[in-house]
């Protein structure tokens, strides 16, 4: 079947992110952000300079006052933005692209808005899905050409919008074997050592939980894995994300409203590829190595059942309570096969529970580490980034819900639906045994309704955060 959507490659996402900005500082606007007693105090100065200025429009709209005058003499529209000391978020600034005319705008800021961070939701609120390609940008923003605001906004925006294209491609053309190109093209950009087991015998004997997800669909299970070394006696900082690019739930099937947007459960593997891309881009002083188990959970008369005891790379075996309980289970052998390298740091990102959304809604991605002191950046920085994580605890009473009768342990609980996140943490948590610390992300990565000017579809978060957190945290400490 020939494919509709093609595989998006860095390149070509951070060339996107450029046309954000204008090229040149012929016939620009002027944006400005002001303080609050600043836009108090202009908004009187232009009121009565009615010569020089044409007053077009003033709204609110979810932004606190907003106008927008006419400059005669120059024949330039000048707008105005009340920014108040609430309201300097990435999700409340994202909001200024959508109230301007089209074309070129220079930017002027009177407030305390940091200016990376402008620019930042500067792109992002432009963000359409580009799987079909040649979409442009209605307005630019002129911003000077070798700031380093600019270039960190760009290298960031263009991981987030990769790992969201990613997301948002149909699973008919974003499967395995493309998952598989995907990865292949990322390793080659940045010079990255691949290491694909992808033949079955290999997998089943080597990965035998990944091999019993993912033996149901005709799109085969692979595991990758690659390495990039910024610095040869960094810290060792390994990755591990969920690759499920379809989930039917298998023979425990989803029900029609879960199953819709399952597409999205590779959103652990597409934020783990946005974080290696961002510290490989900025160099990082790091050995950073990424493991991404990839499968489909689908139905045929090959698919694992409920009941089955397989196996894992560990050697714990596993009673099938719930076929629909799978991303652990891919997640169990890379995570071993992670931990083995003894890192410095182990992050692996999923895509696992609904229990999670439940707890704490689409917006606030959950984590789970025993190190307090990571604990604490990351709440803390979070929410000063606007890229909010919480944290939940490893509660070890919990491990009772694991009890097998006929295997060392089962996929989920058969007897209780209690504390399903937790339970599942705990369950990948029998798989670390070397890693000096880990973090385990439990994800949404989906934005159901239009908010902030940010359209519905993919979503990559925690990776600012989780990239302030290594760079603080593990090399500048």
């Amino acid at each position: 079947m020939n494919k509709i959507f093609n595989n998006p490659t860095i390149n070509e996402i951070s060339a996107y992110c450029y046309k954000s900005f204008a090229m040149s500082n012929t016939e620009t606007n002027i944006l400005y952000l002001l303080s609050a007693a600043n836009f108090k105090k202009k908004k009187q100065e232009l009121i009565n300079n009615k010569r020089k200025y044409i007053f077009l429009s003033e709204f609110s709209n979810n932004l606190d006052e907003t106008i927008l005058f006419h400059d005669v003499k120059l024949n330039k529209y000048h707008i105005y933005f009340r920014i108040d000391k609430d309201n300097t978020s990435l999700k409340y600034l994202s909001l200024i692209r959508s109230k301007i005319p089209s074309g070129k705008w220079e930017f002027k800021n009177h407030s305390k808005v940091k200016k990376h961070t402008f620019l930042l939701a500067w792109i992002l609120a432009g963000y359409k899905p580009i799987i079909k390609r040649g979409i442009e940008y209605p307005n630019t923003l002129l911003v000077e050409k070798n700031i380093r605001a600019k270039k960190d906004s760009i290298e960031e925006a263009s991981s987030i919008l990769f790992g969201k294209e990613l997301i948002n491609i149909p699973a008919s053309d974003m499967n395995t074997n493309s998952m598989k190109e995907v990865i292949k093209d990322f390793c080659l950009h940045h010079n990255a050592q691949l290491n694909l087991v992808e033949e079955t015998n290999v997998l089943k004997e080597n990965f035998p939980a990944i091999y019993a997800v993912g033996k149901g669909s005709e799109n085969k299970p692979f595991l990758a894995s690659f390495t990039w070394v910024g610095k040869s006696n960094g810290p060792k900082i390994s990755l591990v994300g969920k690759g499920v690019c379809f989930d039917s739930g298998g023979l425990n099937i989803k029900p029609s409203q879960y199953m819709i947007n399952m597409k999205k459960d590779m959103g652990g593997a597409a934020a783990t590829l946005a974080l290696a891309n961002l510290i490989i881009t900025r160099k990082l002083p790091v050995r950073l190595k990424v493991i991404i188990p990839c499968v489909e959970n689908s139905i045929s008369g090959n698919a694992m059942r409920p009941g089955d005891v397989i196996s894992t790379s560990k050697g714990i075996s596993v009673e099938i309570n719930n076929t629909d309980a799978e991303g652990r289970l891919i997640l169990a052998d890379a995570i071993h096969e992670s931990d083995k390298d003894e890192p410095d740091l182990l992050i692996d990102f999923a895509t696992l529970t609904g229990a999670a959304r439940v707890a704490l809604g689409p917006d606030i991605p959950v984590f789970f580490t025993e190190s307090d002191k990571i604990s604490d950046f990351l709440l803390e920085q979070g929410i000063e980034m606007d890229d909010p994580v919480w944290r939940l605890p490893l509660w070890r009473a919990y491990n009772k819900y694991l009890n097998s009768n006929i295997a060392d342990i089962s996929n989920c609980s058969s007897s209780s639906p209690h504390a399903g996140a937790i339970v599942a943490a705990l369950f990948l948590q029998k798989f670390i045994m070397k890693s000096k610390n880990w973090i385990h992300y439990d994800l949404y990565a989906w934005k159901d309704v239009k908010e902030y000017n940010i359209n519905p579809g993919g979503d990559i978060s925690c990776i600012r955060v989780s990239y302030n957190m290594i760079e603080k945290l593990f090399i500048s400490s």
